[in-house]
Order: C-alpha cells, then sequence, then structure tokens
C-alpha cells in the first residue's frame, strides 16, 4: 500500500476520533436509556381518600345528682348563768357561803383552807354542770318544737321536689337524644352508607381504567425503549466497523494510540504542523505519561463537547455508519422524550408529582378523549 500523504494521515486521525468518540457518547446513551425506569403507579389507597363513614353511637343523659336538703339550724335556748342562779337561788346561796367560808378562814386561821378550797372548787362545778344540763334541756325542748319540725319537713319536702324535677328533666333529655340518634341511624343506612358505597365502586371503576392505561403506556414506552437501544447498537456496531476497517486499511494509528485524549493530542499537532503520525507519535512519547495522567479527563471532556457543539465537524467523513454527533444526539433526545410523553399523551404518571394533581389529569385526559 502506498504511503499516505500528509493531509491524508490528517484526515485518518481525524475519522478515528470521531468514531472513537461517536462510539462512545452512543454507548454512554444506551447506558442512559437502559437504567431509566417508567414510573410507578400509585396505589389504590394513595389515590383515593374513602374512609367509611362513622355509624352514630347512641348517648346516655348523665343521672342528675342527688339533691340535698337544706335543714335549717335548731333554734338554740337564750339562757345565761344568771338567769340560772335567778332560778335556782340555792347555787347562788351555796357559792355565797363557800366565799364566805374561805374569807374567814383567811382572816382568822383557822387551819383549814383546804376544806374551804375544796368547798369553793366543788360549788362552781356543781353550778356549771347545773347550768349546761338545764341549757342542754332547754334546746331539746326548741328542737322538738313543732316550729321547728314544720321547718325540717318543709325542707326536705323542697329537696324531695327539685330532685323529682331534675329527674323529670334527665328523662326528657334522653328522650330528645335518644329521637336524635334514631334520625343520624336513618341517615348513616339511607345515605351516607350508601353514598359511600356508590363512591367506592366508582373509584374502583376508575382504577381499573387507569391500570389498564397504564399497563398500555408501559408496554408502548419498554417497546420504544428497545427500539432507541436497538437503533444506538447498530449505530454502535457500524461505527464499529468502520472504525475496525480505518484502522486495517492505514496502519497508521496502533493499538496504543487508539485513545480519545491521544488521537484529539494527534490531530491536533498534525493539523496545526507538518508533522507527519511518526513524528507525532514519538513527540506524544516524550510526554505521554503526564498527558494521560493529568489531562486525560479534561480533554475527553472538551472532546465530546467540540464533536456536539461543531456540527460540521463530522461532514465530509465517508465512510458506512458515520453519522452527524449533533443529528445522533438529536435523534436520541427526542426518543428519549417520546419514550416519557407516549405519543405526547399528559397522563398522570408522566406529567406530575403528586398522586392529587396526577388523578385530575388523568381524569382531564380522559374527558378530552370523550369529547372528541
Amino acid at each position: 500500500m502506498a504511503e499516505l500523504t500528509h493531509k491524508e494521515q490528517v484526515e485518518v486521525v481525524r475519522k478515528a476520533l470521531a468514531l472513537e468518540t461517536a462510539i462512545k457518547v452512543e454507548r454512554a446513551n444506551v447506558e442512559l436509556i437502559k437504567s431509566q425506569q417508567f414510573d410507578r403507579l400509585p396505589l389504590y389507597t394513595d389515590l383515593f381518600n374513602e374512609a367509611p363513614p362513622s355509624e352514630p353511637r347512641r348517648r346516655l343523659c348523665e343521672a342528675p345528682a342527688p339533691v340535698e336538703a337544706i335543714i335549717p339550724e335548731p333554734p338554740k335556748a337564750n339562757y345565761s348563768i344568771t338567769d340560772h342562779l335567778k332560778a335556782n337561788p340555792l347555787w347562788a346561796i351555796l357559792l355565797i357561803t363557800a366565799l364566805i367560808f374561805s374569807f374567814v378562814d383567811s382572816v382568822f386561821r383557822m387551819g383549814l383552807d383546804l376544806l374551804s378550797g375544796i368547798a369553793w372548787i366543788a360549788s362552781v362545778i356543781g353550778l356549771v354542770r347545773s347550768f349546761s344540763n338545764e341549757k342542754k334541756r332547754r334546746n331539746q325542748e326548741l328542737a322538738s318544737s313543732p316550729e321547728y319540725l314544720s321547718a325540717v319537713a318543709l325542707a326536705q319536702q323542697e329537696a324531695a321536689n327539685a330532685q323529682a324535677q331534675a329527674e323529670l328533666q334527665a328523662q326528657q333529655e334522653q328522650v330528645r337524644l335518644d329521637a336524635e340518634y334514631e334520625a343520624a341511624v336513618e341517615h348513616y343506612r339511607n345515605v351516607l352508607l350508601p353514598a359511600y358505597e356508590q363512591t367506592r365502586a366508582n373509584n374502583q371503576t376508575e382504577y381499573a381504567e387507569v391500570l389498564q392505561e397504564y399497563s398500555l403506556d408501559k408496554r408502548a414506552w419498554e417497546s420504544k425503549r428497545q427500539e432507541a437501544i436497538a437503533a444506538l447498537e447498530r449505530d454502535i456496531a457500524a461505527n464499529q466497523a468502520a472504525l475496525e476497517k480505518l484502522y486495517d486499511s492505514s496502519k497508521i494509528i496502533s493499538l496504543h494510540y487508539r485513545e480519545i485524549p491521544i488521537l484529539e493530542w494527534l490531530y491536533d499537532d498534525m493539523r496545526t504542523s507538518d508533522h507527519d503520525i511518526r513524528y507525532a507519535t514519538e513527540l506524544l512519547d516524550r510526554d505521554r505519561q503526564r498527558i494521560a495522567t493529568e489531562e486525560a479527563g479534561a480533554r475527553t471532556v472538551r472532546a465530546v463537547d467540540r464533536l456536539r457543539g461543531d456540527v460540521t465537524f463530522l461532514q465530509g467523513v465517508q465512510i458506512q455508519g458515520l453519522r452527524n454527533l449533533e443529528a445522533v444526539a438529536g435523534d436520541i433526545l427526542y426518543t428519549t422524550e417520546d419514550i416519557y410523553t407516549s405519543s405526547k399523551k399528559m397522563l398522570f404518571h408522566q406529567r406530575v408529582n403528586t398522586v392529587d394533581i396526577g388523578l385530575r389529569e388523568w381524569r382531564r385526559h380522559k374527558a378530552k378523549k370523550a369529547d372528541k
């Protein structure tokens, strides 16, 4: 095979760089599409909050508290110690006698101090006891008087009447509560429970429709996903075959230089000078370790960005299976978007973040389909 000119060598390196980059980008897109998951269908309980209505409960009126009769205090006798001495002068005589006896003993020194003291104390104690017994007897007589007994009976009758009135009111309140309970039970059985059962049946029907369409959309999404993967893999295979053919036919790029950062370095060096491939690789080998370790990552990013942004970069490449990278990226983007939009349908599991909004979106979508 005739030796390639400098221009032809530059073109071979450029084509190899373009094909290596295209294959790398397409493989990354294949992995991206494979990692994507179809949105999960919310559970029935997440979509529909259909707690059954609470069954009414019968309330019981509290029993009235016992009414205590307010018994008036019994009357007290207006009886003093002076009144007792007037009614019983003998006690006054005894006290005076004991007092005189003590006075005479103290004056004449008769030696009867103890006897006079005992007599005086006994007289006072006897008077107090007699007064207490008499006052107690008089109080008992007043407490047994007809007037006081009538007042006690009246107070007890009033308490009994108040108790009967409270019990009557409690009975009436219980009748009212029972009437309310029966009305609530009737409303529960005839209105609330049937409405709940109807709503639940409607929700189950709607969820079955959502589930059916979700299954159809998921199958369509999976089909488009597999088609996109297959298309990318066909492009990868074609580009790989074209790349191998280029390497085999040109024989100027050895296995050790078939990496994107190295190919970019060779291409930049050769297209901006008159260096041929042999001299360019010699220059590269002098500092290859530094380039591979320090600049490989940054150069790879710049190479991919340059290839994506420069639509004309791949024009003129006349090999089978090579496509313009921007067109490939556009097809991939459209395919990926089409996978999620599912023929531009606006279904809840594709466009929303919450189940409440999703359900409204699904119903709006369903209504639009019914109007057509």
